[in-house]
């Protein structure tokens, strides 16, 4: 069994630092509903069916520790059913936990949970992955009016609690063009 010296480690999540940051400053990017919209490739809301930690090796950041989430549900873009697995950076591999800093937490990724996440492939990484990190997925609860979404404060593209009908109202206003099986 191959571990990473803690000198490697630190170099990859100060590269990782960099790249997700875009090199020069250190903030997250703030997302509207409407720029989060235009930026994935899809939304999925469904049940996270399964988790796993796996190692992605890349030529520019070495080995990646990473977190694989399966989700059953609804494309809210298409009104399509799929399954799909998105990744996010940070995760457990052989008892071995790297964290990012940006990841989603624990509570929100666990089998079972409802969620509504948005992402995209990333030819980077040759993965899909959640857009924004924690800022790309949210929590679903059961409200006395339906489904609502949890949102997760200014700067986030669901700031504030919703219902997910509701959600996928808007977002189809944002993609009108998207049609059900595409």
């Amino acid at each position: 069994m191959s571990f990473l010296s803690p000198r490697a480690v630190l170099f990859q999540a100060l590269a990782l630092a960099g790249l997700l940051a875009g090199g020069a400053s250190a903030a997250i990017k703030a997302f509207s509903l409407e720029e989060m919209a235009r930026t994935a490739e899809g939304c999925i809301a469904g049940r996270i069916t399964a988790r796993e930690g796996f190692l992605l090796k890349t030529k520019e950041l070495g080995t990646l520790y990473m977190t694989r989430l399966t989700i059953e549900g609804k494309d809210l873009f298409t009104g399509a059913r799929t399954t799909l697995n998105v990744c996010y950076f940070g995760g457990t591999v052989n008892g071995v936990t790297i964290r990012c800093s940006t990841q989603p937490p624990d509570r929100e990724t666990a089998p079972g949970t409802r969620v509504v996440a948005f992402h995209r492939f990333e030819k980077a990484f040759g993965v899909r992955m959640l857009v924004a990190q924690f800022g790309g997925i949210y929590r679903i609860e059961t409200g006395s009016r339906g489904d609502v979404v949890i949102g997760k404060g200014p700067g986030m593209a669901v700031s504030r609690n919703m219902l997910l009908s509701d959600l996928e109202t808007a977002l189809k206003a944002v993609r009108p063009d998207e049609k059900e099986g595409k």
